[in-house]
């Protein structure tokens, strides 16, 4: 794995995201329900809840831990592969592991 947006490490803004706009990936929507201010989880999302496109979020803001992602989890290559090896659903690269930690809630 890799870590790839850390705001405090890069002095960057925290993610900024609408709980039920569709454009988390699903785990990360389940994950975060019943969570409050101030509270961290550590979400370990299946790739059946995962990145199945790159239209949902969170994606990594530099360019390269974005190619990352996409070359890694989003390739068709090796989804297919791990498909015939494991069963569809079951791939092993596109599960997520994502430390989130609840800053406000507007």
């Amino acid at each position: 794995g890799w870590v790839f947006m850390n705001p405090q490490a890069e002095e960057d803004e925290p993610y900024r995201m609408t709980m039920g706009s569709g454009q988390l990936i699903d785990g990360m929507e389940e994950g975060l329900l019943g969570m409050r201010q101030g509270g961290t989880r550590r979400l370990v999302i299946p790739s059946r809840l995962g990145y199945k496109d790159r239209a949902h979020e969170p994606v990594p803001r530099s360019f390269g831990q974005r190619q990352r992602l996409y070359g890694t989890v989003l390739n068709e290559n090796r989804r297919r592969q791990e498909s015939e090896g494991l069963g569809a659903g079951n791939d092993v690269a596109g599960v997520v592991a994502i430390d989130v930690q609840l800053i406000t809630v507007r």
